[in-house]
């Protein structure tokens, strides 16, 4: 075979590879705002902004709740109402990620299940009364507790109030390059906000494509993904680059429910270590894969780390 031809075959059938559907649910942490500013005209831009680049793209999302940052006497709020219904109107879910986002890994199951009422007690009658359901519950920090008994004893406790846990399997530590976005954006240097949001993008492609890899070593194939974010100044200002890039990688764009329908997420979990990792990772840990398993995980850049303040991941 002429060489060249051979080439072009073996370029044609990369091409054709990287054209598989890949799909994915996108879903967002500490709702109404994961930022040290105070100021609730920021907080209401984070949610303008994002769910404004969710509907004009069409990606369902959810975005889980802490109650404590809109509580006000055991009620929403009323400076956050017209924030939260912003992202209703924009066709997206809520959900529950605890009302002081403690980890269950530290804390009793008991105090921790009565936090879960208190931010179920919240916000289910705004929800409801909006006309939508509470359905998923996202743990803080990842952690699912320390014992097997006490994760599945909390997930049975849930199941009663007609929750289900909120999976991801696409982790990343997109809150460090916020920190580093929101200093920058303090000292309104422009030139870092993009350095930082452009490395920021290239670094959440290598992580897909390493959990593309994870997911094809544990299941032989790319299953349907969760992916985590949060509600931040870097997504406020660059989520459509996110979009871009997942569109350029030929992801579609699904609801949690459509990504829980993957029979991957009936996978056997039994991790109980101190940290919080991704799904993927821990059906891996279930399965006894250590060591070199894992190698190849993506790094945040040592600039980015240093210029956030932040020691290690």
């Amino acid at each position: 075979m002429n060489y060249k031809y051979f080439i072009f075959i073996l370029m044609y059938i990369g091409t054709m590879f990287g054209q598989q559907e890949r799909y994915v649910a996108f879903t967002f942490d500490d709702l109404p705002y994961a930022t040290s500013i105070k100021d609730i005209k920021t907080h209401s831009r984070i949610i303008e902004h994002i769910s404004a680049t969710l509907a004009r793209n069409n990606v369902p999302a959810t975005g889980f709740i802490i109650g404590s940052k809109i509580n006000n006497s055991d009620k929403i709020d009323p400076d956050y109402i017209p924030i939260l219904k912003t992202w209703l109107n924009a066709g997206l879910d809520l959900g529950n990620h605890s009302f002081s986002h403690m980890s269950l890994n530290t804390t009793p199951i008991k105090e921790y299940e009565n936090d879960f009422l208190r931010c179920d007690s919240l916000i289910r009658p705004f929800i409801t009364g909006n006309g939508y359901k509470l359905k998923y519950y996202r743990h803080p920090y990842l952690q699912t507790g320390r014992d097997t008994s006490i994760k599945n004893d909390f997930e049975r406790f849930i199941g009663t109030k007609g929750y289900k846990i909120a999976p991801i399997t696409i982790d990343n530590s997109d809150w460090i390059f916020a920190a580093a976005y929101e200093k920058a954006f303090l000292a309104n240097d422009s030139l870092m906000m993009k350095k930082v949001a452009d490395t920021f993008i290239s670094y959440l492609e290598s992580y897909f494509l390493y959990y593309e890899s994870q997911s094809d070593k544990i299941f032989g194939r790319n299953i349907k993904h969760t992916l985590l974010l949060h509600a931040n100044l870097l997504h406020a200002d660059n989520l459509q680059l996110v979009i871009n890039m997942l569109k350029k990688l030929n992801y579609k764009f699904i609801t949690i429910d459509e990504a829980l329908t993957d029979s991957a997420y009936t996978h056997f979990d039994t991790f109980n270590k101190a940290g919080g990792i991704s799904w993927i990772h821990r059906w891996a840990y279930s399965e006894g894969k250590r060591g070199i398993f894992f190698k190849g995980e993506p790094n945040t850049p040592e600039f980015i780390m240093k210029y956030a303040g932040v020691e290690s991941e």
